[in-house]
């Protein structure tokens, strides 16, 4: 796992586009636009990301930012995917894990994310020591 530069954002906006255009978000996200996200994640006060390479290509990323929090710092996932070719194979289960040390030797107390309601995805972070907040709840609204 590597550090995620500014150098590396075009390759990870490709990777992010791929990945989040399939299942099972089967988002429409243009080159562009992913590049724009991935930028604005980068540029977040606190921010720390990761990526993952094999054969000399990027096939996984991890991107967010810490909160100052009253009792601890904090650590809100924005961004996490392996390219849907490799999933299965643990490297998800790897970045997220090599990740976590990271953030815990910088003084991160806590991780959380959002993520879609799926087996998959919450079977995922299930796995990995996640687990749903039931004193919380993500609330939206269309303007």
């Amino acid at each position: 796992m590597t550090e995620l530069t500014a150098s590396m954002l075009p390759e990870a906006a490709q990777l992010f586009t791929r990945v989040f255009n399939n299942e099972p978000w089967n988002d429409s996200w243009t080159q562009e636009q992913s590049l724009e996200r991935l930028t604005d994640i980068f540029n977040t006060p606190h921010y720390a990301g990761a990526a993952h390479f094999e054969n000399g290509k990027m096939i996984g990323l991890i991107m967010g930012r810490g909160e100052v929090y009253f009792d601890a710092m904090h650590f809100q996932v924005i961004e996490f995917c392996v390219d849907t070719e490799m999933q299965g194979r643990g490297i998800g289960r790897k970045m997220l894990a090599d990740f976590s040390k990271l953030l815990k030797d910088k003084g991160v107390a806590y991780i959380h994310l959002i993520t879609m309601r799926d087996a998959r995805t919450e079977g995922f972070y299930a796995k990995n020591g996640f687990s749903t907040d039931e004193g919380m709840c993500h609330m939206t609204a269309k303007l």
